[in-house]
């Protein structure tokens, strides 16, 4: 099989199918270096040509993977799921017992190649951005009991399971308001990304929306939010599609 493990000094031969991937551009510039740097990242070439990659991060018996992407003179060829089960035997090899990837949910071709792959959809997640802006918030921050903690918050773009080691000002709540999990993305420059659990209904009946925006104004950051339910707030600003969570178990 063709794939190998790409290099930091390879990104120039795959600008061109992984700069506007989306109507938003897209993020494999910002994590190149990161990702080849950690040998995450997997190619795959033909004729000295880079038609394909894929990142697989391995933590404990979970994997996450994710960033494929196929050059699209080279698409039908198979080498995108080509990339995935190549990842899965990374994953494999490491110890891992499932895999898990975030997809668009409008991104047909890209869910019909996981089911291919015998995965199957776990959640569908609601994506909002809000306008970092100072707001005046008099009210108290609480960390947030454990048994209140949602099944998964989002880093970087990877769902993964809260842990009970996270610094306690991780996940907060305030008084009446939902569960949030604050993270400050490694991967993304001056980025905050926001889980907020459903146990509590949160809108602008209470003041959790206010305190993000006005902590990542504080800290110079851009906002994120993720949710398993919709949110009904007059700071967001609703994603254009929803993000489903799918899974397998390896054998």
């Amino acid at each position: 099989m063709p794939i190998r493990k790409a290099r930091r000094d390879e990104w120039y031969k795959v600008r061109n199918f992984c700069t506007n991937t989306f109507l938003w551009g897209d993020y494999i510039e910002q994590v190149w270096d990161s990702w080849t740097e950690s040998g995450s990242l997997l190619a795959y070439e033909h004729d000295k040509e880079i038609l394909g990659i894929c990142n697989v991060v391995i933590y404990g018996t979970e994997s996450w993977i994710e960033g494929i992407r196929v050059k699209p003179a080279a698409r039908r060829r198979h080498i995108g799921i080509s990339l995935l089960y190549a990842a899965e035997q990374t994953a494999t090899q490491k110890g891992a017992t499932h895999g898990r990837s975030g997809i668009e949910s409008s991104n047909m071709a890209s869910l019909q190649m996981y089911n291919t792959a015998k995965y199957r959809t776990e959640q569908v997640w609601h994506m909002y951005t809000c306008d970092a802006q100072p707001h005046n918030i008099q009210t108290l921050v609480y960390a947030a009991p454990k048994h209140t903690w949602p099944p998964r918050y989002v880093d970087s773009w990877m769902w993964l399971i809260p842990h009970h080691n996270m610094e306690s000002g991780n996940i907060l709540h305030l008084q009446d308001g939902p569960t949030f999990v604050l993270a400050e993305s490694k991967r993304f420059k001056n980025t905050l990304m926001v889980t907020i659990h459903n146990n509590v209904q949160c809108n602008n009946n209470n003041n959790t929306i206010q305190y993000i925006s006005d902590l990542a104004y504080r800290n110079n950051q851009t906002i994120q939010i993720f949710s398993t339910t919709k949110l009904n707030h007059t700071l967001l600003h609703k994603h254009d599609s929803t993000i489903s969570i799918v899974v397998k178990k390896f054998p």
